[in-house]
């Protein structure tokens, strides 16, 4: 669970959900991206979204009415592509998913690449349009706008992007990448598109980030590497205590 943290006050307000596969017997790790192809060519797409369905609904019935509630903690997000499609009750588990544990409307998020959305367009269109009226989140991940400008991102009702590390991770050293980042996130304020950052490695890169837009958000080692279940939940209890100082 890799945390997003606000920029304005680097309190914890989400997480995404970093899918992870191992081997214990031979102690490999699979490439996760490769899995995920080779489970939808095989019709078992819906092994792994099921899993991973299951897994927020338990994380909502243990702390959401707890942790969450009371320190602000709202999303969980789920790294997508077109492979999920080919599961085709994914939105009737999405759907069973908020029926059953009551989630706040945008409590669970997907995040597809802008390459993923501008090559599969119109099925997309159709998944986002049916899972928005759910109560769903979508992001355009790996976003710098090649393939999809803010307006076609908003027909589809996508209003969030997110900034690769391939840019973040370099704009305090390499000026071309720190103009494009700044550009983007800009148009972007301009355009009303929230805006996520990944690959913060270091507080400079923060305060660059910060006086540019303090809306959006961040990811990365300069604040959390990815924890495991209670090392999240200690880690928002911690970060997100409200200090109350006495006015006397």
């Amino acid at each position: 669970l890799q945390p997003l943290i606000n920029t304005s006050n680097r309190k914890i307000f989400g997480a995404e959900l970093l899918l992870r596969l191992s081997d214990e017997y031979r102690k490999i790790t699979f490439n996760t991206d490769k899995l995920i192809k080779v489970a939808a060519a095989n019709g078992k797409i819906n092994l792994i979204s099921s899993a991973l369905l299951d897994y927020v609904s338990e994380l909502y019935s243990q702390f959401g009415n707890s942790v969450f509630r009371i320190y602000g903690f709202n999303r969980l997000t789920i790294n997508t592509d077109y492979s999920y499609l080919s599961d085709t009750t994914l939105s009737e588990k999405i759907q069973e998913l908020y029926e059953k544990n009551h989630l706040p409307k945008n409590f669970l998020g997907f995040e597809i690449t802008e390459k993923e959305i501008s090559q599969h367009y119109s099925d997309m269109k159709k998944f986002i349009a049916k899972n928005l009226g759910l109560g769903v989140l979508f992001i355009c991940d790996i976003y710098n706008g090649e393939y999809l400008t803010f307006d076609r991102l908003k027909e589809l009702g996508i209003s969030e992007i997110k900034i690769d590390r391939e840019y973040t991770r370099f704009i305090d050293t390499d000026k071309v990448k720190y103009n494009m980042v700044r550009s983007l996130l800009e148009s972007a304020k301009e355009s009303s598109i929230r805006v996520g950052l990944i690959g913060v490695e270091n507080m400079e890169q923060y305060k660059i980030i910060k006086s540019i837009n303090p809306d959006c958000y961040l990811q990365g080692y300069a604040f959390f590497r990815p924890l495991e279940r209670q090392a999240l939940i200690d880690a928002i209890r911690k970060t997100n205590t409200v200090i109350r100082t006495s006015n006397k």
